[in-house]
């Protein structure tokens, strides 16, 4: 197929053999071992050039199984599974509509608001540009805003779960570090304490008022 689709380009000698896909799990392809035999942008029909594939796998979007092609500059788009046509990316309607499909008793939408890479949500932590579904019941959908592909899907209980999870890791912000310095420095009081009060305790016995 001729065009600007890098999923239909791959043929030939430059194919990424991926095999039939496996549809109890996703099936992934990474070309990073044949970087050479990746088709590169020079390869490309003019003004169609595109970035080298860095993966390529057979996902769920929209409740349909289609191409996620991933770039080497972190870019990401969804093609057709059968043609390897590219697929538009989806508007707040279509976001709303995977969303809903991701669930098995999907609750009224109360609001969808856009978010960007730069700046993901506490609940998403993913650098990806995504739309952020919201129902009534809690839940939380985030749609990948170029692929149409569920990046995660946060209940309250994950969120409470997420946020003592913080605390434990002393990291209420983050909530990804858990080796920085304020954690390693509060562990070593916590062994020195520990073994103080191993070290201390049979001086306590031995001075010890017997009762009476």
């Amino acid at each position: 197929m001729a065009g600007c689709d890098p999923v239909a380009d791959l043929d030939g000698d430059r194919s990424v053999d991926v095999g039939p896909p496996d549809r109890r799990s996703p099936r992934r392809a990474s070309d990073r071992n044949a970087r050479q035999d990746r088709p590169a942008a020079d390869d490309a029909p003019p003004g169609c050039e595109y970035p080298p594939i860095a993966e390529l796998a057979v996902e769920t979007v929209g409740g349909s199984a289609a191409w996620v092609v991933s770039f080497d500059d972190g870019g990401s788009r969804a093609a057709a599974l059968s043609t390897g046509e590219w697929l538009a990316p989806p508007d707040r309607a279509a976001a709303i509509g995977a969303a809903r499909a991701h669930l098995k008793h999907p609750a009224a939408v109360t609001s969808i608001s856009r978010t960007s890479a730069d700046a993901p949500p506490i609940d998403l932590r993913r650098a990806r540009p995504a739309w952020r579904v919201v129902f009534a019941d809690g839940i939380r959908v985030h749609i990948d805003a170029d692929t149409g592909g569920v990046l995660a899907l946060r209940t309250r209980q994950w969120r409470l779960f997420d946020f003592m999870w913080g605390l434990h890791i002393l990291a209420p912000r983050g909530r990804e570090d858990s080796s920085h310095a304020f954690l390693i420095i509060a562990a070593a009081l916590s062994i020195v304490a520990v073994v103080a009060g191993i070290t201390l305790l049979p001086f306590r016995r031995r001075n010890a008022v017997p009762k009476r």
